[in-house]
């Protein structure tokens, strides 16, 4: 019924949670791909390098284009995304001081579903 459902979905999005964390790449072979990130030695995986903003999944996909289809198809789907950017905005209004906008807080509060959005 709904539980295998879920159980079976859920080792989907695990499964693609550990391929994104298995692609990484150096700095150096980052910036070889056209990707800018920080040249400090440190390999970075699909996850890390996503929270770069000028890093976005099409530029990752052509990189690993087999890994990216299975990432691609385990990834939230329009509702998880509209219900984190629901969240995001009340939270940075729920924690702004008294009388603010709401810009006291950093714009970009990362929503983390089980894959990237």
């Amino acid at each position: 019924g709904r539980t295998r459902v879920f159980a079976d979905k859920m080792r989907e999005i695990e499964a693609a949670r550990e391929l994104a964390h298995a692609l990484e790449l150096t700095p150096a072979q980052a910036q070889a791909q056209g990707l800018k990130v920080n040249q400090d030695g440190v390999r970075r995986d699909v996850l890390a390098l996503l929270a770069y903003p000028s890093i976005s999944f099409d530029q990752l996909a052509g990189i690993w284009p087999d890994g990216a289809s299975v990432i691609r198809r385990k990834r939230p789907d329009s509702s998880v995304r509209k219900l984190c950017g629901a969240l995001r905005s009340s939270t940075m209004r729920a924690l702004s001081p008294p009388g603010s906008s709401g810009s006291f807080w950093p714009t970009r509060i990362a929503c983390r579903s089980p894959l990237p959005a």
